[in-house]
């Protein structure tokens, strides 16, 4: 009887848990959609302005979070029809969600390339080689990745940027090679 009301509280308070942290996840989702429209009018309108490579770069950190709020989506949907499909080998198995960065990817390429000397030119760099270095994204490209990481050794030496940079193309390349 006891373990009976105390699994009867503890499911209470998951589903008023539930509730709330959606609600939370909600309230979140609508402010991201908010500072995105604002920071891409603000570009739009202001296309030039010194503040713009800093206005790309948190922009594209807003896009990453939607790919992931995404692909989170995306992927409870794809494990709940797995579980659904079981083991019939009759039916075709869907492929497995990626997230898209390309958004992001697009922004760090633009304040790379149309402001060169941005102090977010080495973020921008940065966070490039890791994420086309992530597999789960639909824009995986080690040899990019590896491109980019040779890039901020020699634009950036002796940087936290450079270390990123040395200690990811060792993986490539230790990968490459094999133990």
């Amino acid at each position: 009887e006891a373990e009976a009301a105390k699994a009867r509280e503890e499911q209470k308070i998951r589903s008023t848990y539930s509730v709330a942290v959606e609600h939370l996840r909600a309230e979140q989702d609508a402010l991201r959609k908010a500072a995105i429209v604002q920071m891409r009018g603000y570009l739009d309108k202001y296309p030039k302005a010194p503040d713009a490579p800093d206005v790309m770069y948190r922009l594209a950190d807003l896009y990453i979070d939607e790919s992931d709020g995404a692909f989170q989506s995306e992927y409870a949907a794809f494990e709940q029809l797995m579980t659904q499909i079981g083991d019939r080998p009759d039916l075709e198995l869907p492929e497995e969600p990626k997230r898209d960065l390309s958004l992001a990817l697009n922004l760090y390429q633009r304040i790379i390339t149309e402001y060169p000397d941005s102090s977010f030119v080495p973020l921008a760099m940065s966070n490039m080689a890791y994420y086309l270095d992530t597999p789960n994204t639909k824009q995986y490209n080690r040899e990019d990745a590896r491109d980019i990481s040779l890039a901020i050794v020699q634009r950036f030496p002796n940087t936290v940027f450079s270390d990123e940079a040395n200690m990811r193309l060792g993986e490539y390349y230790f990968e490459q090679v094999g133990p």
